[in-house]
């Protein structure tokens, strides 16, 4: 039955092939005409663009040559003499180096005015004979070239350029100019030659370039060297020759010459010459004839190949398909959900194939989801800390099977919160992804491929496994690798940002033996390296157990403390050096614990930075120094300013402008009353952001401060970037400012700049009398001390002030008096 099926279906195969396959072969056969035709025109146009690129260069140089200075002054010569033995080897020396440069160029010459030779450069073999009349008939005044000549003898082309030359040195009134002589350049057609040998059309033909007269000048083909004009082919050219024929085409045209027909193309090109592509007819004919050969046997395969197609197909249409289907559900069935199912068609078996495909493709989909879900992290790619638990278990194991060591390393970047914060979560991941390939990149390039992972731990925590350890400084190596990648400049948003890293190393086995253990150890040595300066690297140490629970307890107790209002503020007054009169007051932030008694300012400033704290910490102070001095400003006291410290972390919150701003208008204070200090390491800090937020406290009129100025990078620059108001010279210098030389060096330096630069300055933690006297003789403006004075509490403040108040004659003492801040800039 299937075979009759497809023996019926052969006539109806048959005759398709057949029609489309006659088709083919006409198509084909117009298109190769066309080809041919194409083929002769390109060919002509190749010449004519080839002889007119040679005439266009001749042209050219013909006109370097007749401005060229030593041809003026050739021309110019009057005396025969002169001209022989003083300008003509210059000139000769000319025509020889544009023959080296052109090789074309078999002769330049100079002509005099009446066309005799005066100089020449040749070619060896060129004939010495030259008895060329330079025109045939007079050229227009205003001409100086003329159309190039033939010269059949030499096989090349003559040009001349007429060299006018104004009368006298400078042009004359009315313009007028004499001839004094031509430059002639003889070009050989040889280049045309090879061009020719190159651009023969297809299929065997010829392409000739034929002079006015039929004389054929060059032939490439074969046999083509013997190619003579037929009659009617010169009384084409002569057609051709007329004025309102120049530069006319012929279209192809078939040609009776030698006995055979040919195809021709004729195009007219300079200086009389034309060129002629040919193509023998019976070169068409022959590719036409093995194309229908071709077609007819390809046509005859196909029916053959498409009548067995249709037999294996009718037996395979409905069986095998529904057996590969029966397979397919085995497969998925036993987890293989995406199995190859060899069933291609659009009928309903075919649909019901792709029903199976697309229900596997979604299985598995799904579970490579879930799998990654539960084991990668979605942002960077890389293990999460699920799937690194695991991980590092594996590791151990065979760390303990094989007496192996095994190093965790815990890293974390240093001040994320303030990049999410100011710079947005967008940024914070862009900057998060790019550290994670880094770290990936780096401990894939070195020693540690193959032995190390790499895993987000969580939120801005890197965690890096490395285990066969070869030697106790490897662990050292690969994070100093670490710290170099992370501090690289990141792009970021079209920023470039420099961020630091702090990485905690633990050990197995020295450390602890289990997975938790490990991560636990190394993240109490990252948060040491946090502690002694960040961008470091720190191992694991019994000590730090202990330091740990230190600071989770002043931690729990520093929360409890902001919440039930435990800080206290404590304000210490700045005097005037010279009279000891009250100029103002630093807030400070006190803390005395119920239960730990009080604790310093270093102990828990750092963890209120760390933990955030010191957001609603400075909020609060900020409120409650506005607060007071608005209290004193109604009561009537004189009210002096009154400095307050800015952590860099508030600096680099976005809203603390806006927070200050707010607090002098709640309060309706103006802002010389308020003081900003800030560390030497803020202004460190050149990035835009943080620049633009300190020149925002300068557009408010808020003064700026340096505290602890000396101990830094203290730089005179930033003074002036800043607009500083006013630096503290640090206790460390004051306090041995009468016994160190060096000191006393350093301080007087320092009054001196901050004087130059009109700079108010405190000395710090002044303690003796000798220190007064001394800064006093130094120039010092302002002092404080418990010299002077200790910290106080409000109420010893507020003393002060109306001992200030009552003092007559006086005006509100004020910094501002001292070094009024300047203007920021609009």
């Amino acid at each position: 039955m299937q075979a009759k099926l497809a023996f019926a279906l052969m006539p109806l195969i048959a005759l398709p092939l057949l029609a489309s396959g006659w088709l083919s072969w006409s198509y084909l056969g117009a298109d190769l005409e066309r080809e041919a035709r194409q083929s002769l025109n390109t060919a002509v146009h190749l010449v004519e663009r080839a002889l007119g690129d040679l005439v266009d260069n001749a042209y050219s140089s013909l006109e370097l040559l007749a401005r060229a200075p030593e041809t003026e002054r050739y021309a110019r010569a009057t005396n025969v003499q002169d001209r022989y033995f003083l300008f003509q080897a210059p000139l000769l020396k000319l025509f020889q180096d544009y023959r080296r440069t052109y090789p074309e160029y078999l002769m330049i010459r100079f002509l005099l005015p009446d066309g005799q030779e005066d100089a020449r450069a040749a070619d060896l073999g060129f004939d010495e004979q030259s008895d060329d009349v330079p025109f045939e008939e007079p050229l227009p005044e205003y001409s100086t070239t003329v159309v190039p000549r033939l010269d059949t003898a030499h096989e090349s082309l003559l040009f001349y350029r007429r060299i006018e030359l104004p009368q006298q040195f400078s042009e004359s009134a009315d313009g007028g100019y004499s001839l004094r002589g031509y430059v002639a350049l003889t070009v050989s057609l040889a280049g045309i030659y090879r061009q020719i040998a190159e651009t023969r059309p297809m299929l065997g033909g010829w392409l000739l370039l034929v002079s006015a007269d039929g004389q054929v000048l060059f032939a490439a083909g074969e046999e083509a060297a013997d190619a003579k004009v037929p009659v009617v082919l010169l009384e084409q050219l002569g057609r051709l020759d007329r004025p309102d024929m120049q530069k006319t085409t012929v279209q192809p045209m078939t040609m009776r010459w030698g006995g055979f027909d040919w195809l021709l193309q004729v195009h007219p090109i300079d200086a009389d010459l034309y060129a002629v592509a040919a193509m023998p007819a019976v070169a068409l004919s022959g590719p036409l004839t093995d194309l229908a050969l071709k077609i007819l046997v390809m046509t005859l395969l196909s029916g053959v190949l498409l009548a067995l197609v249709l037999y294996l197909s009718l037996r395979r249409l409905v069986l095998q398909p529904l057996e590969l289907l029966r397979g397919a559900a085995r497969a998925i069935g036993a987890g293989s959900l995406t199995p190859t199912i060899a069933v291609q068609s659009g009928d309903e078996i075919g649909l019901l194939a792709d029903d199976v495909r697309e229900m596997g493709h979604r299985l598995s989909t799904y579970r490579k989801q879930i799998e990654d879900l539960a084991f990668n992290d979605q942002l960077t790619g890389l293990p999460n800390r699920h799937l690194m638990r695991e991980l590092l278990k594996t590791h151990l194991e065979g760390c303990q099977l094989a007496d192996e060591r095994l190093a965790v390393l815990l890293l974390d970047i240093d001040n994320f919160k303030q990049i999410n914060d100011n710079l947005g979560h967008a940024i914070g991941d862009q900057l998060l992804k790019t550290l994670a390939k880094r770290v990936f990149q780096t401990l894939s390039a070195d020693e540690q491929q193959g032995r190390s992972q790499v895993a987000r731990f969580g939120g801005d925590e890197l965690l890096v496994l490395v285990d066969r350890l070869l030697d106790d400084t490897e662990p050292n190596a690969v994070a100093e690798q670490i710290l170099e990648a992370t501090t690289k400049p990141f792009v970021l948003d079209d920023g470039h940002y420099v961020v630091t890293a702090s990485i905690g190393v633990a050990l197995f086995p020295r450390d602890a033996a289990t997975a938790d253990e490990l991560i636990r150890c190394a993240d109490l040595a990252m948060y040491r390296a946090k502690a002694v300066g960040r961008n470091t690297y720190r191992y694991f140490s019994p000590e730090l157990h202990i330091k740990a629970s230190e600071r989770l307890l002043l931690e729990h107790r520093l929360r409890r403390a902001v919440g039930d209002r435990q800080l206290h503020i404590q304000y210490q007054p700045l005097f005037r050096i010279d009279g000891l009169q009250l100029a103002g007051f630093e807030a400070l932030l006190r803390w005395t614990d119920p239960e730990l008694g009080v604790i310093t300012p270093t102990r828990f400033i750092p963890i209120a930075e760390q933990t955030g704290l010191i957001e609603e910490i400075g909020d609060w102070v900020l409120q409650e120094v506005c607060a007071q001095i608005a209290r004193w400003d109604a009561a009537g006291l004189a009210v002096v300013p009154v400095a307050i410290n800015i952590s860099p972390v508030q600096l680099l919150r976005g809203s603390l402008i806006e927070r200050v701003e707010a607090c002098l208008n709640q309060f309706h204070l103006p802002p010389d009353y308020l003081h900003i200090e800030i560390t030497e390491s803020v202004l460190m800090d050149s990035s835009p952001i943080n620049s633009a937020r300190l020149k925002g406290l300068a557009r408010l009129g808020i003064a700026l401060h340096i505290d602890d100025f000396g101990t830094g990078y203290s730089s005179i620059s930033y003074l002036r970037r800043f607009e500083v108001d006013c630096i503290k010279i640090d206790r460390s210098f004051v306090s041995d400012i009468c016994s160190s030389h060096e000191d006393r060096a350093l301080v007087t330096a320092m009054i001196a700049m901050a004087g130059a630069l009109d700079v108010t300055v405190v000395a710090e933690g002044i303690e003796t009398q000798e220190q007064l006297d001394l800064l006093r003789e130094l120039g010092c403006d302002l002092g404080q001390g418990y010299l002077i004075s200790r910290p106080c509490p409000v109420e010893e403040a507020e003393r002060l002030l109306r001992e200030t108040s009552a003092s007559k004659p006086w005006q509100s003492p004020s910094l501002s008096n001292l070094a009024t801040p300047r203007s920021p800039d609009p």
